[in-house]
């Protein structure tokens, strides 16, 4: 196999590696794991390079997309002004370094 093919094969088996996953979108929205409650997100297409979710993790149906790639999600709709896109504060509970105190 000629060398010149392992640079693009490298780079797709990384995306398809770090492709997340619905229980890691639940984690990013901070849904707790063990909840059963009927928040609306999930998965709304999985292209195994990267997937587009939908939700905010509440219970009310919305339009919010985002795209989740190497690992990470980002905010896709457009149409929305940057000022009102939904901001998601994934501090954990447990780092406490990242808590203002007054």
């Amino acid at each position: 196999m000629k060398k010149i093919y392992y640079i693009p094969i490298a780079i797709l088996l990384l995306l398809i590696v770090t492709n997340p996953s619905p229980k890691e979108f639940r984690s990013f929205l901070l849904i707790p794991q063990n909840s059963t409650a009927p928040f609306i997100a999930g998965r709304e297409r999985n292209f195994f390079i990267f997937s587009i979710y939908y939700g905010d993790g509440t219970f009310t149906a919305n339009d919010n997309r985002y795209i989740g790639v190497l690992g990470n999600f980002f905010y896709l709709n457009s149409d929305t002004p940057k000022d009102q896109h939904p901001v998601i504060d994934n501090t954990k509970v447990s780092d406490t370094s990242k808590i203002k105190h007054n």
